[in-house]
């Protein structure tokens, strides 16, 4: 069983439920109803909140510093940036003028385009290709190996259990602890709902 693994038991129950669902709605009507009507997820869903130290911080910097391919930028831009490894892996020179990089809207989780700041450490670090600035192997799409290279990763940088989503949070705990607004986080971080809102909605003032 995948009692060993509970996020993708999860994931698993997750996709199976959407399928019966599917295939039990009305005009298909495959089945008569889903198996898995009333049924819950087998495991409680576990918040993640890993923060990496600064002294963690620094040793996955070295690390990916010590590493002569894509990933290893990748990474740091990750901790630089605090975006998504999809979005970091899918930068075109189309979007990068001088230090800001305006993602299109069909690339990010919420849909909405995003803009965000390049420092000159980031902007050092960019390759210098036209197109695609990481390419995977197959050319014309973005990077994908993630599971092979982190295995690579970590067994050279052996901190405790760590997942690339966490430089994101840690991004945003360093930037609170320099006291940037909340807001000015929320936006860095493309959050669909800033913290000043008004009926769902980000205010006027916060939004600009």
């Amino acid at each position: 069983g995948m009692s060993h693994t509970p996020s993708a038991a999860n994931h698993a129950f997750t996709a199976m439920r959407t399928f019966f669902r599917w295939a039990a709605k009305s005009p298909r009507r495959y089945i008569p109803y889903s198996p898995m009507s009333g049924m819950s997820l087998p495991f409680a869903p576990v918040k993640r909140k890993r923060v990496l130290t600064d002294r963690e911080l620094i040793a996955v910097w070295r690390a990916a510093e010590a590493q002569t391919d894509d990933y290893g930028i990748i990474v740091r831009l990750l901790i630089l940036t605090g975006q998504r490894r999809g979005e970091i892996a899918s930068l075109h020179s189309a979007y990068i003028d001088g230090d800001c990089v305006t993602l299109p809207e069909e690339l990010t989780k919420n849909g909405h385009e995003h803009a965000y700041p390049l420092g000159k450490l980031a902007q050092g670090l960019l390759p210098r290709r036209e197109g695609l600035l990481f390419p995977a192997r197959a050319r014309g799409t973005p990077m994908n190996h993630w599971s092979q290279c982190k295995e690579e990763f970590d067994a050279q940088c052996p901190i405790a259990p760590w997942q690339l989503r966490d430089l994101r949070r840690t991004f945003a705990t360093k930037l609170a602890a320099l006291r940037i607004s909340p807001y000015i986080i929320e936006r860095i971080l493309n959050h669909r709902l800033g913290a000043f809102q008004f009926g769902g909605e980000i205010s006027a003032v916060a939004a600009v």
